[in-house]
């Protein structure tokens, strides 16, 4: 199976397009960025919506977050959630438990954590989350601040 084609705009931030620029058109849609951070959806737990506070406002001034975007990122915010909830179980339960004949088997929080912890990293890379994910993102550089040391 082929790869999918880039995006023009992809192809502009790693630089594929001044290479190659007759592969590429400059009429690929760019979702419209609106003056205010979007809202959480209703149905996002309180434990997703402290997530969401977190995370909303950095991927927004970054230009990560659109409206067209809520839904991916509420469920960024629901693995989350779901991760610290499992993590707590995990802590209190263990991870692996006895049935009753004594044999020993993992827990299925540990099994569902794991799950977990596969979608979340998925998301992250799509909104740019960890260091190496922002490398092939559009990310606004803050200004280095003056601190006299050099």
């Amino acid at each position: 199976m082929p790869r999918p084609k880039k995006s023009a705009a992809r192809a502009r931030r790693d630089g594929s397009a001044r290479t190659h620029p007759e592969r590429y058109r400059n009429d690929d849609p760019e979702p419209k960025i609106s003056d205010n951070c979007p809202q959480p959806p209703e149905w996002l737990s309180e434990l997703a919506r402290k997530y969401w506070r977190q995370l909303s406002n950095i991927c927004y001034e970054a230009g990560l977050l659109t409206e067209a975007d809520t839904v991916a990122f509420a469920e960024l915010c629901h693995c989350a959630a779901r991760l610290e909830e499992t993590a707590a179980i995990l802590v209190q339960e263990g991870a692996v438990l006895t049935d009753g004949k004594g044999k020993q088997y993992r827990h299925p929080i540990a099994v569902e954590r794991s799950q977990l912890q596969g979608t979340f990293l998925k998301l992250c890379n799509k909104f740019g989350l960890t260091p190496s994910d922002r490398n092939g993102l559009p990310v606004q550089k803050p200004e280095k601040p003056d601190h006299g040391w050099e």
